[in-house]
C-alpha cells in the first residue's frame, strides 16, 4: 500500500498466515492512500469514516460498516480532517487457497455494498472481537478461519435476502441498494428499540418510499419492523427480569410501554407466561 500524504500514522499487523492476512490502520489528519487488494478484500471502519475512490464510483464507508472488494481491486482511500481518529481493519482473504472463499465471487451482490449491520451480524462481531484480541496471544490461522466461516454464512443470508426481493427488483444492482438501505434500517431499530419508531422515520432513514418499506422489509427479513422491535424488547425484557435489574413496572417504562398491563400482555404473547413467573 502506497502513502499518497504524509500526516497519517497507519500502524499494521500482518498474520503470516498462507490464508490471508489481517492489518489494523489508523489517521489522525487528513491524508489518502492507494492500493491494490491482495485477497478477497474486507474493509471494516471502527471510527471516523472512509472514503473509497473505485473504478466505478466512489463509496462512502462510515463507523460500524464494512464493504467487499475483489482480488486485485485497485482503490484509493481518502480521510477527512474532521478533528477525529479513523481506525480500520483490513481483512485480505487468499480464495485461491480456499474454494469456498472463491465460491463468494458468484454472489456479485457482497461486492462493493456498504453492509450497515454490527447490532445483528456474527461477522461484525468477529470484526469487533479482533480489536480485542490485539495485546493478546491468538491463534493467527484461527482467527483467519473464523472471520472466512462467518463471511460464508453472511454470504448464505445475503443470497436468501436478494431471492426474497425478486418480485421486487430484477437487476442486481438494484438489490444491492434495496439490501443496503433495509439493512441500514434493521440497524436502526436495533439500536433505538426501546424508543417509539414511526414508519415515517424508517422511511426517511432508507430513502424507501412508505408504500414499498414494509412490504420490502417483511419480505427481505421475514417480520415487520414492529415485530422486530416488539421481539427485541421481549428479549431485553427477559433478560433483565433473569438478572433481576428492576422492578417490573420500571421494566415497562424503560421499554416504552404505557403500563404494566400492556407489557404484562405482549409478554404473555410472546413467551407464553407472565413476566411475574420468571
Amino acid at each position: 500500500m502506497n502513502t499518497i500524504s504524509l500526516g497519517i500514522s497507519i500502524n499494521i499487523k500482518k498474520y503470516e498466515e498462507e490464508l490471508g492476512e489481517i492489518k489494523f490502520s489508523k489517521a489522525d489528519n487528513a491524508s489518502q492512500f492507494q492500493g491494490k487488494t491482495k485477497g478477497l478484500a474486507l474493509k471494516y471502519v471502527v471510527e471516523g469514516a472512509e472514503n473509497y475512490h473505485l473504478k466505478e464510483g466512489n463509496i462512502h464507508l462510515a463507523k460500524g460498516r464494512f464493504l467487499l472488494l475483489k482480488k486485485d481491486e485497485n482503490y484509493k482511500v481518502t480521510f477527512e480532517n474532521k478533528g477525529y481518529l479513523t481506525q480500520g481493519i483490513c481483512l485480505d482473504l487468499n480464495p485461491d487457497l480456499d474454494k469456498k472463499l472463491a465460491d463468494l465471487y458468484k454472489n456479485e451482490i457482497l461486492f462493493k455494498t456498504v453492509f450497515n449491520c454490527s447490532h445483528f451480524s456474527p461477522l461484525v462481531n468477529s470484526l469487533q472481537g479482533l480489536l480485542l484480541g490485539l495485546d493478546k496471544k491468538t491463534n493467527n490461522q484461527s482467527i483467519l478461519n473464523s472471520i472466512s466461516s462467518q463471511l460464508m454464512f453472511f454470504s448464505d443470508e445475503i443470497f436468501e435476502m436478494q431471492m426474497r426481493l425478486h418480485l421486487f427488483a430484477k437487476k442486481t444492482k438494484t438489490k444491492s441498494v434495496l439490501i443496503s438501505k433495509l439493512m441500514t434500517s434493521k440497524e436502526f431499530i436495533h439500536r433505538n428499540y426501546t424508543n417509539k419508531i414511526t414508519l415515517d422515520h424508517l422511511s426517511h432513514i432508507s430513502g424507501i418510499s412508505k408504500f414499498h418499506f414494509s412490504r420490502l422489509f417483511k419480505n427481505c427479513f421475514n417480520q415487520s419492523p414492529l415485530e422486530l422491535q416488539e421481539s427485541l424488547k421481549m428479549q431485553k425484557a427477559k433478560k433483565m427480569i433473569l438478572d433481576q435489574e428492576m422492578y417490573l413496572t420500571d421494566i415497562a417504562f424503560y421499554l416504552g410501554y404505557s403500563d404494566l398491563a400492556a407489557f404484562s400482555n405482549q409478554f404473555k404473547k410472546h413467551f407464553g407466561l407472565s413476566p411475574s413467573f420468571l
